[in-house]
């Protein structure tokens, strides 16, 4: 079983599993997108409020984020589970499997996928 701790605590993981991985994963949250093309239209200073209220928002999600892992944590261990940080075998394991993926995906998208994969990265 792969997945969060707030998941793990939804279904009870503690019932059918003892150790669970913080392995950061997945957290929960949500996420507001915009065409770029109707952006560029925005006068100014409602792109200036738009980006304000995303960037806010984003800050305000990522640390709800925070908060409801270390209470989902605190819920497995209450309920019998032992929380485990990755160690360094596992975290390259995991950095194995996840290049595999991206490297087979980025076959089959051809040049737009890794132009996408370029822009996320910053390169």
């Amino acid at each position: 079983m792969i997945t969060s701790s707030a998941t793990g605590t939804a279904t009870k993981a503690w019932e059918f599993v003892k150790n669970y991985y913080n392995t950061s994963a997945f957290h929960p949250k949500n996420a507001v997108v915009i065409n770029a093309r109707s952006f560029s239209r925005l006068p100014d200073a409602q792109k200036k409020a738009l980006t304000y209220a995303a960037s806010t928002a984003e800050t305000r999600g990522w640390a709800m984020s925070r908060v409801r892992q270390l209470e989902a944590n605190e819920m497995l261990t209450k309920n019998g589970m032992t929380i485990h940080e990755p160690d360094a075998g596992m975290q390259a394991a995991f950095g194995k499997v996840g290049s595999q993926i991206l490297d087979e995906w980025l076959k089959k998208s051809g040049a737009e996928g890794q132009a996408l994969i370029k822009s996320y990265r910053g390169k």
